[in-house]
C-alpha cells in the first residue's frame, strides 16, 4: 500500500512539473506572439516614415507636411505607450542626432527630414530588439 502511495505521490509530482512546462511553453508562446505583432506594426510605422521622408522632396506647403509628420508621431507615440513607455521617450529623444542636408530637400524642411530621420532610425533600433 505505502508503494502504491508513493507511485501516487510521484506521478503528481511529475504531473505537476509536466504542467508548469506547459504553461511556460504558452508563455514563450504568448511573448513570441507579441513580439511578432509588435515587429510587423513598428515596421508599417518605419514605412509611413520612410514615406514621410521621400514626400519632402520637391516643392510642397511646409505645414500640410509638418501636420503630417506630426499626425504619424501620435499615431506612433500611441502604440508605443501601449507596448512599453520606454519607447516612447527613445523614439521622441532619438539617441541619433546627425542632422544634414538632403539632396532634393528644400532647406526650409531640412528639419523636418531629420527629425524624422532620427525617429525612424530608433524605430529601426526597436525591432532589433524586438527579434526572436
Amino acid at each position: 500500500m505505502d508503494a502504491l502511495k508513493g507511485e501516487v505521490r510521484r506521478l503528481e509530482d511529475r504531473a505537476s512539473g509536466l504542467e508548469r512546462q506547459l504553461a511556460d511553453k504558452n508563455r514563450q508562446l504568448d511573448d513570441r506572439e507579441r513580439r511578432r505583432a509588435a515587429r510587423i506594426e513598428i515596421a508599417r510605422f518605419l514605412n509611413e516614415g520612410e514615406a514621410l521622408k521621400r514626400g519632402l522632396q520637391g516643392p510642397g506647403d511646409k505645414a500640410e507636411r509638418m501636420a503630417q509628420a506630426n499626425a504619424w508621431g501620435a499615431r506612433v507615440n500611441t502604440y508605443l505607450k501601449a507596448l512599453d513607455s520606454s519607447y516612447v521617450s527613445r523614439f521622441n529623444a532619438p539617441s541619433y542626432q546627425l542632422d544634414f542636408s538632403v539632396e532634393g530637400v528644400a532647406p526650409e524642411v531640412d528639419g523636418l527630414w531629420n527629425a524624422i530621420n532620427r525617429r525612424t532610425k530608433e524605430l529601426a533600433k526597436f525591432l532589433e530588439e524586438l527579434k526572436d
